[in-house]
């Protein structure tokens, strides 16, 4: 099983999985940046040849596509052209499918309540001051 852009394409970027004990769950091992970027690929298959021990060794070999696999990012992570990044601005947070950011709500809310709670704070304690002037000594 291979993971690449398109069965029967020569593709630069690929995953070569390894087949579970039940034929039905397979292996990628870890996944890192340089191996293959976050984005939609399909999952294909090639039937080894056992007259020719080469067949399987090349992308353009594996040629029946079975599916779609999704390589998304981790979670607290976007994708920027493939490559998984965090958000670049505080208030923002990766969307559900984890390829773009977006402004979270709640964290705004939180820094836009603490502001006006600063401001408040800084009106009343402005009131509860009082200026004491002392009345200069008169001179006799």
């Amino acid at each position: 099983v291979r993971v690449q852009d398109r069965c029967g394409s020569n593709s630069p970027a690929y995953l070569v999985a390894t087949v579970g004990a039940d034929r039905r769950t397979y292996d990628f091992g870890m996944l890192r940046n340089e191996a293959i970027l976050a984005g939609r690929y399909e999952a294909c298959w090639c039937q080894p040849d056992e007259d020719n021990f080469e067949f399987c060794n090349k992308a353009d070999d594996f040629q029946v596509y079975f599916g779609d696999v999704t390589i998304a990012c981790p979670e607290l992570e976007a994708s920027f052209d493939g490559v998984c990044m965090a958000c670049p601005f505080f208030l923002s947070t990766p969307d559900a499918d984890r390829t773009k950011c977006e402004l979270d709500p709640m964290s705004l809310m939180i820094v836009m309540a603490s502001g006006l709670f600063g401001i408040l704070a800084f009106f009343v304690l402005f009131l509860q001051l009082e200026v004491d002037v002392a009345p200069k000594a008169s001179r006799l």
